[in-house]
This record gives C-alpha cells, structure tokens and sequence, in this order.
C-alpha cells in the first residue's frame, strides 16, 4: 500500500505540474494577445483642455460660433475655440497636463487642433517584450497676433505641438518658447526687415524649434536651437520679406520668459482634474499645418 500511495502522490504533483504549466501559457498567450492588440492605432479621438487662469479682459468664441463670451476659470477647452485678450489680459490654456499655453495681452490664438490617440511606445517595453501602449496628442495653437508663452514639459512618445502664426510654423519637443505676431515697432527683437508690415519671432528658451514656412518657398526650414530667437517679416499681403533671421534671444526677452513660466505652472501645480471627456466630434480646421 505504500508503494502504491508513493505512486499516488507521485501522478498527483505530476498532474499539478501539468495544469499549473497549461495555466502558465494559457496566461502568457492572453498577454501576448493584449499587446498585439496594442501594436494597432485606434482612431483620433477629442483633446479636451482647461483655463487654469483668467485676468482682466479675456473672451472666447466657441468652435462653429459667431458670438464672443466673457471666459471663465475652469472652462473646457476644445479644437477649434478662440480666444482674445484686451489691455489687461492674461489668460493660460492647459492643452493636457504640464502642456500650457500664456496668451499675453492683446493677442488672439485659435486652437486649430487638440486630438488623442492609442498607440504604442517602442522606446518603453512592457515585460521586456512588447510596446507599451501610450497616448498620443496632436496640439496646433494659431496665434494670431500678439504673444504666447508656451511651456510644453509633458509630450511624450510621438505626441507634437505646433505653434502657427501667418507665415511661420514651429514645432516643437519639450520646449519652452515665445511666440510673437507684432507690428515692427511692438517687437523685442527682429527689427532688421526693412519693409515689414508684421514680424514673426520665436524665442526658443528651452529645447529646440524646428520652423517651416507656412506656405511652400516661404524661407528654408530653420532648427533653433536654445537660446536663439527666429524673426522673419511679412508685407501687407502676408508673403515673407527676406531671409529669416535667427540670432541669440535678448536676455530681457530670457528673463520675461523665465519669470512667466514658474506663476503659469503653479497655476495648476498637480495638472489638475481633465474636465470631463464628451463625445464631440472633431472639427475641421482651415489651418492645419502638418510636417
């Protein structure tokens, strides 16, 4: 009887073995499953933003209207809304956490788009073996006129900003910049274009800008790098006057950026809550610019 119980016990731990192996590749075939699902792009989805700070005279015009409102703190940002702000407005726009954008006074941007997608990240590997799956932003704020900080400390993976003014297009990898559309007299900086009905600046603080031509043959692609400004002027009739110029940003220009960033991150230190997300359809925009 001994022998036969050993036998007994024997085939038992051999069958646990068997199942708990069977349990083991079972488990490892459904996760193979998950991330090669994950390897597809699901489609664009709406990117949804906030006011983190609203001062002095700031309104907004929703994507698809005709009227301008008085904004509000904590109201949803979305593709396609527009935003103005008087003599004594301010106003900061959280595009998604840690990616903000100061509008100076006297200025006006649009946000031509704000989309968000599943994809996967081949520089981070779950389990060592497959694409961790992350969330990809597509962001382009239209300035205007006037001036913009921008601060943007969270795109990751393949996610892109642009700023687009009238004849120029930055983008952007982490980077903190100023973006400015003025009248030559307005300008800190880019005073060489003779003839200049308006000049375009990017003063690259952090990081690097890559600026192209908003139509074709404008001027040659640019790479900025930090701590030089970009400055190209425009006639009446928009077309770009010249060669751009690019040389190192001012220090007052430095230290206005540098002063301004540190108030517009505090505004919402933890990134805050996302308002909440609603199924709205993407709008167009008739000035999108990709590269």
């Amino acid at each position: 009887m001994l022998n036969v119980n050993n036998a007994r016990e024997a085939v038992s731990a051999m069958v646990r073995i068997v199942l708990t192996s069977r349990r083991f590749w079972s488990l490892m075939l459904v996760v193979a499953a998950f991330f090669m699902v994950g390897q597809f792009v699901d489609a664009e989805r709406p990117l949804y933003g906030s006011l983190v700070k609203s001062r002095g005279v700031v309104e907004y015009r929703a994507a698809g209207t005709t009227k301008w409102i008085t904004a509000t703190e904590r109201q949803r940002v979305s593709q396609g809304d527009r935003f103005k702000t008087g003599a004594d407005g301010e106003v900061v726009i959280k595009l998604s956490n840690r990616n903000l954008v100061s509008v100076r006074s006297n200025s006006e941007v649009t946000i031509n788009m704000a989309t968000t997608q599943s994809s996967t990240d081949e520089n981070n590997m779950a389990l060592g073996l497959f694409p961790a799956r992350t969330q990809v932003q597509n962001m382009e704020v239209g300035l205007d006129r006037g001036r913009a900080i921008n601060v943007m400390k969270g795109l990751r993976a393949n996610s892109q900003f642009r700023m687009a003014t009238p004849v120029a297009v930055a983008g952007v990898r982490g980077t903190v910049f100023l973006a400015e559309v003025l009248p030559p007299g307005d300008a800190r900086r880019g005073q060489k274009q003779s003839g200049a009905n308006t000049l375009t600046n990017f003063s690259c603080i952090e990081g690097s800008l890559n600026v192209n031509p908003t139509a074709l043959g404008g001027f040659d692609p640019t790479i900025v790098p930090e701590g030089q400004g970009f400055s190209i002027g425009s006639g009446p009739d928009g077309a770009p006057i010249g060669s751009p110029d690019v040389s190192p940003v001012p220090s007052n220009v430095v230290e206005e950026v540098t002063n301004a960033v540190d108030p517009t991150l505090q505004a919402d230190p933890t990134g805050g809550p996302e308002p909440p997300s609603q199924p709205d359809p993407v709008t167009s925009s008739d000035n999108v610019y990709c590269y």
